[in-house]
């Protein structure tokens, strides 16, 4: 582009250039001579009106001495206006007032303002409007003229000359002249440009063609090398520098540039670089690819990991292929080498070091090395949360070093390899602790309520099958929430401890004890009779009852109420079991504590009553579509902002205890259908409030097994015109994970028709971790009772904190329930978790807030 103009060619540029230099040329000499010609214009006219005025005034005073009369003055100004009449000169006689006072008027032009000024100053006057010239001068009184003009006095103004004079015609015509002149004059330069323009490209399209050719057969930095653009003699001067700048220029490239299989290469591992549960299981697998990757561009003998793991040092060396024994030992050797610089031999010591080698190709010998090129490339990583630390290597030959990109290569897959199996043990690590604390209270380390069910539910279904028995006994300690009350909490977690101390080392070897919630307990017996199982807790009843804890100069002492249920006499259901022994333990409250109770036929039968009446009112739900869902909200913690709801169930006509009657329904087996009546009832609310927010929604396993999920959520979902990426099916945990590979069908299925699939309590069994292991998981609700745990425990807020870091390693939205106050929302912002729920944001309500 030249002044907005497009330039397609070299030519055309050098063309346009010069054209505009010769314009720029033209218009400065027409400038010049324009100004010199008005220059002097106005000289020689401020001469020459001089030169008239004085001839003028000269002749006046000669007549006018020889005594003239009014007929000679108008004689006078006739003859000067005859003579310059067809000249551009005009000249004009004004008289003054003195003048006139004594010989009257006479025919004149009309004064203006300017004639004015000069009658009454005395002063000349000039002025130059587009080239007319006009010079005023006044005549002044001589002592001659008092003679005759007796009222005047020596200088008074008698009267003003105007000389007028318009050059604008001239100076027109000198302005086409050169105009002429420069059109005349034009082909010449427009030629002389054209010629120079075509030789100087020429020139230039020559070199270009000779460095395009060169270019054409660049396929990797090392043919740069071979570039050679010759006769550089020919060439002018600014076309060598242009030429060697060239070549500078391909040098530098060869320097920092990269070639494509290389880049192909870092694209290929970047891509495996997504942390998935077969990434964490086979990381080894992993490395093998990635070593066999990287010897497609760079000669690498092998990979290496070293990793503290309590007081060992594992290391896993990697070969591409079978190496021979001696390179074995001499590999060791540069690893205790290493090792020993990394100072890690400060705490450990060489005879704990466990190493593995493993071959990527099994198939290959590795061959000969060559020890002195052989070249060792490190990088460490040492975490204090979680405490990891260890380095990686890879074993290079001195080639390598030589080529900068490829040693670049080498170096970026050193760091991605200290990423990889870094995340990976910090995730290892991670899922450990979350497996032990999502099964243990954090408190006593006895297994926690929500693996109880599992455990229970597990040996009901294998004394259903092998015609065994079962017991347990549910404990409650007595008076806890006084003591809790008068000596504080950290008195009560002592006491807490202490009792589940007795438990733990009173109860058999094959019992399982679990502290199921605050102040209470719970024994699963295996294989054991009802007289048994009495035995056993009054062991414990007596042992606890003998403790006394010193506190703030007092001793308290404790005791315990229990209840026990045998299987299969009270009971065929984890369920019925547990109602039979909590009620129990409550009973042996209300007769006095400490105490333990026994079931008799009448609490068997009350019990199976209250579940009758249950199941009746569900069925009546289900068939009369009482059925009804609630919408609870989910934000985004970052701005408040809903983001979606979960459709919970209610039942008409029941107020309160939902989630015993929807456990009365999983065991009676009608939990599927009213899932897909709420579900359906949701989706038509859905449609017609919010149909651009999520849409929560809980599926069983039930459901999973005995439905035609996906067939029916894309027949709702098409008659409701929902947008399947805003359905998020959440995966409960109503009953133990049987069948896994029916699960995996589900999810996959319901993930390509575009559903979002989020674990639900998470954290709360040991089962979500398989889901989060197997399943393409969106979201993760961490489980509320951590939640709100958080606010008082530490161990808590470890253990969520744990989750998270699991979450966002695998790129999950982590979402928290139970968040009911401010206190929660406060720590559960400073997690940095995405969405939260609770009563905090909103209470379930039949309506879309």
């Amino acid at each position: 582009m030249l002044f907005g103009l497009p330039i397609r060619n070299l030519r055309s540029l050098i063309t346009a250039s010069i054209m505009f230099l010769t314009f720029s040329i033209f218009l400065s000499i027409y400038g010049v001579i324009y100004i010199a010609v008005t220059k002097e214009i106005k000289k020689n006219f401020l001469i020459s009106s001089k030169s008239f005025t004085s001839q003028i005034f000269d002749s006046m005073y000669q007549i006018m001495r020889l005594g003239w009369n009014r007929e000679d003055l108008l004689l006078f100004i006739n003859t000067l206006e005859k003579n310059y009449k067809n000249t551009p000169l005009k000249i004009n006689i004004y008289r003054g007032k003195v003048v006139e006072e004594l010989f009257g008027n006479i025919p004149e032009k009309s004064k203006d303002q300017k004639i004015e000024n000069v009658l009454k100053n005395g002063k000349e006057y000039f002025e130059n409007i587009n080239m007319k010239l006009r010079r005023i001068y006044p005549i002044i009184a001589t002592k001659d003229c008092t003679k005759c003009h007796t009222n005047a006095k020596e200088g008074s103004v008698m009267g003003a000359i105007e000389i007028i004079k318009d050059e604008k015609s001239m100076l027109s015509n000198i302005q086409n002249k050169l105009i002429f002149t420069f059109i005349l004059l034009l082909p010449f330069p427009v030629a002389l440009s054209y010629f120079v323009g075509g030789l100087i490209s020429k020139k230039i399209e020559n070199i270009a063609s000779k460095i395009s050719t060169e270019i054409k057969n660049i396929e990797k930095l090392n043919d740069l090398k071979r570039i050679d653009i010759k006769d550089e003699s020919e060439y002018y001067e600014e076309l060598k520098s242009l030429l060697k700048g060239i070549k500078s220029l391909m040098k530098r490239v060869k320097q920092i540039a990269i070639d494509k299989d290389i880049l192909e290469l870092e694209i290929k591992l970047t891509e495996k670089l997504i942390i998935t549960s077969e990434l964490i299981k086979e990381w080894h697998e992993y490395i093998k690819y990635m070593l066999l990757e990287v010897n497609n561009v760079a000669n690498v003998y092998y990979l290496f990991t070293v990793f503290i793991n309590g007081s060992k040092l594992n290391v896993d060396i990697f070969w591409k292929a079978k190496p021979e024994k001696e390179y074995k030992e001499l590999f060791e050797k540069l690893l205790k080498s290493e090792i020993v610089k990394k100072n890690l031999l400060k705490t450990y010591n060489l005879e704990l070091i466990n190493i593995e080698h493993h071959v990527a190709d099994s198939e290959k010998r590795i061959g000969e090395i060559n020890k002195e090129d052989l070249i060792t490339k490190t990088k460490s990583i040492f975490l204090e949360k979680p405490k990891i630390g260890g380095i990686v290597g890879i074993g290079i030959g001195s080639d390598i070093v030589k080529d900068n990109n490829r040693y670049m290569v080498v170096d970026s897959i050193l760091a991605t390899l200290i990423n990889i199996t870094g995340s990976v043990r910090a995730i290892s690590k991670y899922i450990k602790e979350i497996e032990f604390y999502a099964m243990r209270d954090p408190l006593t380390y006895l297994y926690n309520q929500r693996v109880f069910w599992e455990f229970l539910s597990y040996e009901v279904e294998r004394a259903k099958r092998h015609n065994g028995t079962l017991a347990l006994i549910f404990m409650d300690l007595d008076n806890f929430k006084y003591i809790n009350d008068t000596f504080g909490h950290t008195f009560g977690n002592l006491v807490i401890k202490e009792v589940a101390r007795v438990i733990n080392e009173t109860r058999r070897k094959e019992d399982i004890a679990f502290r199921f919630g605050g102040d209470e307990f719970v024994l699963l017996l295996t294989d054991v009779s009802v007289e048994d199982a009495y035995n056993l807790a009054e062991r414990i009843r007596k042992k606890i009852e003998s403790i006394s804890l010193p506190v703030n100069d007092n001793l308290v002492s404790l005791s315990i109420s229990m209840g026990i249920s045998h299987y299969p006499e009270n009971g065929e259901t984890p369920k019925e079991l547990f109602i039979v022994a909590d009620r129990l333990a409550q009973k042996a409250k209300e007769e006095g504590k400490n105490k333990i109770k026994l079931p008799t036929i009448e609490d068997v039968a009350e019990e199976y009553k209250k579940s009758s009446e249950k199941a009746l009112k569900i069925i009546d739900a289900m068939s009369r579509e009482k059925i009804e869902p609630f919408f609870q909200p989910i934000v985004n913690i970052k701005d408040n902002s809903i983001i979606g709801y979960e459709a919970l169930m209610r039942i008409k006509g029941i107020s309160s205890g939902i989630g015993e009657y929807i456990e009365i329904a999983e065991n009676i087996g009608i939990i599927p259908r009213l899932d897909m009546i709420l579900i359906e009832k949701a989706l038509k609310k859905y449609q017609k409030e919010e149909s651009n927010l999520y849409i929560f929604l809980n599926l069983s396993v039930r459901d999973i097994i005995s439905l035609d999920v996906v067939k029916k959520l894309n027949e709702l979902t098409k008659i409701y015109k929902i947008n399947r990426n805003k359905v998020v099916l959440e995966l409960t945990e109503r009953e133990s994970l049987k069948n896994l590979n029916i699960i995996k069908n589900f999810v996959r299925s319901l993930k390509k028709e575009g559903y979002l699939f989020a674990i639900d309590d998470f954290g709360s069994g040991y089962s979500t971790f398989k889901y989060l292991k197997e399943f393409p998981v969106d979201i993760v609700k961490i489980d509320g009772d951590f939640i709100k745990g958080m606010v008082s425990s530490e161990k808590d807020k470890i253990f969520v904190k744990s989750l998270i870091n699991l979450g966002k390693g695998m790129n999950l939205k982590i979402l928290a329930e139970f968040v009911e106050n401010e206190e929660i929302l406060k720590i559960v912002k400073e997690l940095d978790i995405d969405y939260a729920q609770g009563f905090y944001f909103g209470k379930p309500s039949p309506d879309l807030i």
